[in-house]
């Protein structure tokens, strides 16, 4: 990949677009371990036959836009945290 490209490609990760690696972090970071646990579900999603996550191939390097991220996840029914378990009555 030539300079311009990787400067390019890091212009825009700084404005807002993820590698799937990336995705994977923020959503561990958001949900914890509601979070999914690999790259493959990422991939999966992105090829989904309804209604798939979109994703951009720029430079060779496949990018998620932050905001569009956020979205895909509230059509979806993002994770909620579940009630902690404890004593009903108390």
């Amino acid at each position: 990949m030539a300079a311009t490209e990787k400067e390019f490609v890091r212009t825009l990760e700084a404005s807002g677009w993820l590698r799937p690696a990336q995705v994977l972090a923020e959503l561990k970071k958001r949900y914890g371990k509601l979070a999914p646990t690999g790259l493959r579900t990422i991939y999966d999603w992105i090829q989904r036959p309804v209604d798939p996550l979109r994703a951009e191939r720029v430079g060779g390097r496949l990018l998620i836009h932050r905001s569009e991220l956020m979205s895909w996840l509230q059509r979806q029914g993002s994770p909620r945290p579940t009630e902690p378990a404890g004593d009903p009555a108390a």
